[in-house]
């Protein structure tokens, strides 16, 4: 359970940097070439060297690209998801937790949740699980700050309209982490361990 907590952490640090590096054409840059250079790779895609940089190491420590070189990378397998990733993933970076749970129709935190749910369609692995960890990051740090276990488990909640509880309830259930026993909602270890240590892994990141 830590190590999938660790990795909503880790894709909720890495989406944005991966978004970022589609937008300025690294993957397709990279995937259409043996190996570049850094000098190169800055001459190509106009970004900042230092910023650069920093999308390159966590790239390598994704597995998503290789030292060859001094300076010197190619594209493994696994940028090609990066070409699979939706095009209104900037609409989720931006997501506004706390407004999302208290919308009574839901509209936001549904769509999101739903997608994840069905693993984010064909983006495949390892984008899906990434993903998954930049929505359900910040999603557990306002369940946090909301006030834990009761989001779920209350009647109702004060910060959370009946729409929102009744979708986070649901994708709860979907995913092993609490079920619905007679009228209530229950938490089972795992939903238990998820909110209290997820939380504290976002927020340490």
């Amino acid at each position: 359970m830590l190590g999938l907590i660790n990795g909503f952490a880790d894709g909720f640090v890495a989406t944005p940097v991966i978004e970022a590096c589609r937008r300025h054409s690294l993957f397709e840059i990279l995937d259409g070439h043996a190996a570049l250079t850094m000098e190169q790779l800055a001459l190509a895609t106009r970004a900042n060297d230092g910023q650069l940089r920093v999308a390159m190491r966590l790239l390598l420590e994704l597995d998503w690209v290789e030292p060859v070189g001094r300076d010197t990378y190619r594209a493994m397998s696994a940028v090609k998801s990066a070409s699979r990733l939706p095009a209104d993933i900037g609409e989720l970076m931006h997501l506004s937790t706390s407004a999302v749970f208290q919308d009574p129709a839901s509209v936001a935190l549904r769509k999101w949740l739903e997608r994840s749910m069905s693993n984010w369609g064909d983006v495949g692995e390892p984008m899906a699980g990434l993903l998954t960890g930049a929505l359900l990051s910040p999603l557990l740090v306002q369940i946090d700050r909301s006030g834990g276990a009761a989001v779920l488990e209350a009647k109702t909640h004060p910060e959370v309209s009946p729409a929102s509880q009744a979708m986070l309830r649901r994708y709860f259930e979907a995913r092993g982490w609490g079920s619905v026993e007679g009228s209530d909602f229950k938490l089972n270890g795992a939903g238990q361990y998820l909110l209290k240590n997820g939380a504290i892994a976002r927020q340490s990141r």
